[in-house]
């Protein structure tokens, strides 16, 4: 009876197995999409349209020049593993990429037949020779670096004597990942070289995901199974476009030093590129530094003009940034602009390209080498007096006088004023920062400014001696005299201020020093005052002018 009890509930069970097998059927849904012809579709990765808003950020690139196109020409980029699962030639795919960002970004075909039918005809065909090379390949492809299975089983027997009964069940899921990697570079065209530090190296993992389940039971010895398997993969190939999109905005936002990260949702600030804006950003010229800024502060949503002039609006904004930062200063310096590239907003204002341009490269290397002249004025007031008079060079004061300098540079430059008085001590007259005057560096073209301020003078004391006074201006900064100078202050120890000032000393005193000055146009001292003024010529990197006085 029990062996028959049994039985019946074994051809019961296994009616139920069969009318709910574990291998699933296609619903009559899944069964009209499969009857239906298949319907093409528009084929992009999740970068597609990143790579269309980095255009919009090209204006904030030094090397951005809305009159030039960037040409740039996908040579053959393949696939160099063994993987035959992946596309052979990556080439059409970069090319897509490429073309996406549109503007003045070009896309040139890599067609040698070009070449060998100019050869045989001798004609002159029409075409675009390329500033940039793009070449690389897929560098890995590496399958199953890791399996990870889990699983969980089950027994239960029960039943004793003639109607002994198993019943098992076994859930299991099989996760592999593989590893594809591309390697890219950016080729100087013209002189076939890679560029330095414009490269990218970019892995994606790609999933393999297999289940498993099995019910069987037994009895006495006999019994049944049923299971069922399934399995699902990443596509390979999108994922390697998903990569080549990547890849190439990447690429190119490091080639122009933008913040392509801004077009990705989520994306973290990519601190190479990073390093790589603030590295171009110092070897610009005070202008196009100023420029740059003024293009990233329109960005954020600021009210400013890319004009380069150090105006009202760009004050403003500037103090209105640093304002929420207490680490920043509101002026034209490398750490203000990191910090606005790298807080720029996803969907940035659209920069107006109509105005002042960044100064093309090669224009830049020029005026670094072109010398700068300033005009300078040094006055003085006689103690117990009030009148302010000329002073000159080799002229004689008074303990107790009074002196200013008033100086105005012909470009954009950065200055820096030393004086060693009659002690021998050598002191920073500008900038002066540290004395809550608003002197920073770069001073700007036909900007008069007045030492050590408008309401000020210097005063001598009662050591009489020989006072020298060395003035210095420079297209960009000087590395030597910005490290020295950060000792120059209140709270510096005595001993270390004192081996700055010899070290700065050194370093002034081994330039090629000018005492020589012409005749200039007046100053303008505000309500109507001016002074006549000195122009200084020839000042460079490696040229000070000295300016000397006795103190009796």
């Amino acid at each position: 009876m029990r062996y028959l009890k049994s039985m019946i509930t074994i051809l019961i069970l296994a009616v139920a197995m069969t009318g709910c097998s574990l291998a699933p059927k296609f619903s009559k849904k899944d069964q009209a999409i499969l009857d239906k012809d298949p319907l093409p579709y528009v084929k992009s990765s999740p970068y597609a349209e990143s790579l269309k808003k980095l255009g919009d950020l090209l204006p904030l690139s030094p090397l951005y020049d809305p009159r030039k196109k960037v040409v740039i020409q996908v040579q053959q980029v393949a696939n160099k593993t063994a993987c035959k699962q992946l596309p052979l030639d990556l080439t059409d795919m970069l090319k897509t990429a490429g073309n996406r960002v549109g503007g003045n970004v070009l896309i040139a075909p890599f067609n040698p037949n070009v070449l060998i039918l100019e050869a045989k005809t001798g004609s002159k065909i029409t075409k675009n020779d390329p500033v940039l090379v793009i070449n690389g390949s897929i560098t890995e492809c590496d399958e199953k670096i890791e399996e990870v299975s889990t699983g969980i089983d089950g027994n239960v027997r029960f039943g004793k004597y003639k109607g002994k009964t198993d019943i098992k069940a076994k859930q299991a899921t099989q996760k592999t990942y593989s590893r594809i990697a591309l390697d890219l570079h950016l080729v100087d065209h013209a002189n076939n070289v890679l560029l330095p530090n414009k490269q990218t190296s970019m892995a994606v993992q790609v999933w393999d995901i297999k289940k498993y389940r099995r019910f069987g039971f037994q009895v006495n010895g006999s019994g049944l199974g049923l299971d069922g398997r399934r399995k699902a993969t990443q596509e390979k190939h999108n994922a390697v476009r998903t990569l080549v999109d990547l890849s190439m905005l990447q690429l190119l936002g490091k080639y122009f030093e933008v913040p392509y990260w801004t077009t990705i949702k989520g994306a973290k600030p990519d601190s190479e590129v990073l390093d790589l804006m603030v590295a171009g950003f110092r070897r610009q010229t005070p202008r196009n530094q100023l420029i740059l800024v003024q293009n990233l502060l329109q960005y954020h949503g600021f009210h400013v003009t890319p004009n380069a002039i150090f105006d009202t609006a760009t004050k403003k904004a500037l103090e209105e940034f640093a304002g929420k930062r207490p680490e920043l200063t509101p002026d034209i310096n490398t750490a203000l602009y990191r910090a606005l590239a790298a807080s720029a907003p996803a969907n940035g204002q659209a920069i107006d390209t109509g105005r002042a341009a960044v100064t093309p490269a090669a224009d830049t290397d020029a005026a670094k080498a072109t010398p700068l002249s300033v005009d300078v004025a040094f006055v003085y007031v006689p103690a117990g007096d009030d009148r302010l008079l000329p002073l000159d060079n080799g002229a004689a004061l008074k303990s107790g006088d009074h002196y200013k300098i008033i100086i105005k540079p012909d470009t954009d430059c950065f200055l820096y004023l030393f004086q060693v008085d009659s002690a021998g001590r050598l002191y920073m007259l500008f900038p002066l920062d540290d004395q809550g005057l608003t002197t920073a560096n770069p001073v700007r073209t036909d900007t008069p400014y007045t030492l050590p301020g408008p309401e000020e003078s210097f005063i001598l004391d009662n050591q009489t001696g020989s006072e020298k006074i060395f003035l210095l201006a420079t297209r960009e900064k000087d590395p030597v005299v910005e490290q020295l100078s950060r000792y120059f202050t209140e709270k510096t120890p005595a001993d270390i201020r004192k081996k700055a000032e010899n070290k700065l000393g050194v370093y002034l005193f081994g330039k090629q020093r000018i005492t020589d000055a012409t005749a200039g146009g007046p100053i303008s001292l505000g309500q109507g005052a001016t002074v006549p003024a000195k122009t200084v010529r020839s000042l460079n990197s490696s040229r000070v002018y000295e300016f000397s006085f006795q103190h009796q």
